[in-house]
């Protein structure tokens, strides 16, 4: 009798074992069932608005190409009006204007203005007239400072206008005569706020976008809240672009960088054009009709939660045990792994030659390094000289920041870092910027070794031409003390006042031949001392005292054109005679390979509008080859046969110039290659420090 309840509670159990099982594979079908009504739904419903967003996107890339094509239409027009007035055809370019008139219709696809532009900004003509010699804040030299993001036509971002307050956005090419020469841009202006209420208006829906933008993010056109829309950076039109890469193609479900929104996205460039459109569908709008099927979800889950609760009671205590042991364990071997980790990345780092770091940047308390590398304790704080550089305020611009400064040290030589930093994230009060900090102390030491040799190398190329130079003198002061011995003993009291004239003729050469000295010993000082006041006049005579005599034998005529009133310039005259002298030797080597009597070497000065003083060195030896004129400032890179330069002259003399606090560019120009030294000029209440020594 006692086996009996027995073997019932088992059966029971088995039952109840039997009919749980049951009901679960049940209510799991039915889950899976109405888990698949639903995905399939959702991706009918998404496939849907990815059609229609891509139909709008197509819808508005035809949109637009008919505005760029009325748009290059106007432009065409405008350089044929210019080009045939430029030719001397009036007649032509007015009736090109009448054209052009006839065929504007103002307020069509936004277009406020057509204008042809000068090169130095000045409206040349326009439609509406009135405009004339009012400048631009586009044309040739905007044109050209701005890459243009596609091939020939430029957009421009949105700007208001001064005058007027408006919002415009400016389309043009630049006008090329037959030559090739950019005489001036043809500039078409559209206001974008209208061209945003033309993108609603096509917009599919009350909750879907509709814009225009550039290829680098700029937005140019939006259908929502166009004004507001037109000042925003474009930071979130390169989301949407990089959202669009990583989905492989130009349809694609994101949330949206302008509003937050879920949208079914369809991009599209435009062919031929720097331009981007694109279509936002409504996610929430366009999944509505999913919702009915998705009111069954809560049923089912609660069902299928009902069923896990009472299968899982048999065996709840040990599976939470099992399920918190695997836990700890997980985290144990998790938290063992991230150590494992970070000492590998803290020794890879030690490693480096030098120090990374992470650092918050803000107005108020400048630069907080909040994790930095072993390496970073080795180096001698620097935040101090950190401020007084432009380093910080890059960084809060959000642009990439590197500097090289320097840094005293208590008891020792003052050392010499580079700093670089990228910003990793923005923050209300800042930016986070990853970074690095360098010791370039001994790198600074072997550039000044290596100019000091090449300085050492130039006076020994010059020591033959040097030694003709002192020879002159001496051969004079010999000659007049033989006339002036001659005189006395010939003519007795009587030759006294001829021997005395001879004798100041020998001191005169003798002060000569002692200031080409003076100048060769203060050329050869190892440290060149402080910046100051330098006349530019005299570092250009003292480099032509030691480059005469080789300019002298290679049949060079010497031009200088050093006016008497330019600016005194913040230099060091040693560095600056080095310079020159390099620039000298170089236009020499050339000058040598063109014919004699066209060997000329124009040395020439000026000031430009912003007050920086140019020195000009000049030459007619036919200029640098095109395709090597962008490398002829980097280290070891020559144009000349080999065992005839080391290629380090014009990189000596790239980081001198920059050592002065100026630069040195190079162009070609008729006839010949011209190098602009531009250096920064001093008060004028600064006495130049070199007034003392004289030049010959």
């Amino acid at each position: 009798m006692t086996a009996t309840p027995a073997r019932l509670a088992a059966g029971h159990a088995r039952r109840a074992v039997l009919t749980a099982t049951l009901m679960g594979f049940s209510l799991i079908a039915i889950w899976t069932v109405a888990v698949l009504l639903v995905n399939q739904a959702t991706r009918s419903a998404s496939e849907k608005a990815i059609a229609q967003a891509e139909v709008a996107a197509r819808v508005l890339e035809q949109f637009v190409l008919r505005t760029v094509e009325g748009v290059e239409s106007s432009l065409a027009l405008l350089r044929a009006r210019r080009l045939l007035e430029a030719s001397g055809d009036a007649g032509a370019a007015e009736q090109v204007a009448q054209r052009l008139t006839e065929a504007t219709v103002f307020g069509r696809f936004g277009l406020r203005r057509i204008s042809d532009v000068t090169p130095d900004g000045a409206t040349r003509w326009s439609l509406p007239p009135g405009r004339e010699g009012t400048p631009q804040a586009s044309g040739v030299v905007s044109y050209l400072a701005e890459p243009a993001p596609g091939p020939g036509l430029f957009v421009g971002a949105p700007r208001r206008d001064p005058a007027s307050g408006h919002w415009t956005l400016q389309i043009s090419r630049p006008i090329e005569d037959p030559g090739g020469n950019i005489v001036g841009t043809a500039e078409v202006v559209i206001d974008p706020v209208s061209f945003s209420a033309d993108l609603a208006q096509m917009s599919p829906g009350p909750l879907d976008l509709m814009f225009v933008m550039r290829r680098d993010g700029t937005y140019l056109a939006r259908s929502d809240a166009a004004e507001r829309a037109l000042g925003e950076e474009m930071g979130a039109g390169r989301l949407l672009l990089l959202a669009a890469e990583r989905a492989g193609g130009g349809a694609f479900r994101d949330v949206s960088p302008i509003d937050g929104r879920d949208r079914f996205f369809a991009l599209r460039q435009v062919p031929g054009t720097p331009l981007v459109v694109a279509a936002g569908v409504d996610a929430n709008s366009a999944l509505a009709p999913v919702r009915d099927v998705l009111v069954l979800s809560p049923i089912t889950a609660l069902l299928t939660s009902a069923l896990v609760v009472l299968m899982a009671l048999f065996g709840r205590r040990r599976h939470e045990r099992l399920h918190t042991l695997a836990q700890l364990q997980q985290a144990r071997l998790a938290e063992a792994a991230a150590g494992a980790a970070r000492a590998e990345i803290e020794a890879l780092l030690a490693g480096l030659p030098i120090a990374v770091y992470r650092a918050r940047v803000t107005h108020a308390r400048g630069l907080e390094v909040t994790y930095a590398s072993a390496a970073m304790g080795d180096l001698v704080e620097a935040n101090a000289a950190i401020a007084a550089t432009g380093f910080l305020t890059s960084l809060l611009e959000g642009r990439d920041a590197t500097v090289e400064y320097e840094v005293a040290r208590p008891g020792r030589p003052s050392a010499w870092l580079r700093e670089g930093a990228r910003v990793v994230a923005t923050r209300p009060d800042g930016v986070e910027v990853v970074g690095y900090r360098a010791d370039i102390t001994t790198e600074r030491q072997f550039a000044s070794q290596a100019a000091e040799a090449s300085k050492l190398a130039t006076l020994g190329e010059m020591a033959t031409g040097l030694a003709h130079e002192l020879n002159q003198p001496v051969t004079a002061m010999a000659l007049g003390a033989d006339n002036a011995a001659d005189a006395l003993e010939a003519d007795g009291a009587s030759g006294i006042a001829e021997a005395v004239e001879t004798l100041r003729r020998v001191a005169g050469q003798a002060s000569r031949a002692q200031a080409i000295i003076d100048h060769l010993r203060v050329f050869g000082r190892r440290d060149p001392g402080p910046l100051g006041p330098v006349e530019v006049g005299r570092a250009v005579e003292g480099a032509l005292v030691l480059a005469a005599n080789a300019l002298r034998s290679a049949g060079i005529v010497v031009e200088r054109h050093i006016p008497q009133d330019l600016p005194v310039v913040q230099a060091q005259i040693v560095l600056l005679e080095q310079v020159l002298l390099n620039l000298f030797l170089n236009a020499r080597d050339a000058l040598v390979l063109r014919p004699e009597g066209t060997r000329r070497l124009i040395i020439s000065a000026r000031v430009d509008p912003s007050g920086r003083v140019l020195l000009l060195v000049r030459d007619t030896g036919g200029g640098v080859p095109a395709e090597v004129i962008d490398r002829v400032f980097e280290p070891f890179y020559t144009t000349k046969p080999v065992g005839q330069g080391t290629g380090l002259g014009l990189a000596l003399c790239h980081g001198m110039m920059a050592a002065l606090g100026g630069s040195i560019r190079v162009a070609n120009v008729e006839g010949g290659a011209e190098f602009v030294l531009d250096l920064a000029p001093v008060p004028a209440a600064s006495p130049p420090t070199e007034k003392a020594r004289d030049f010959v």
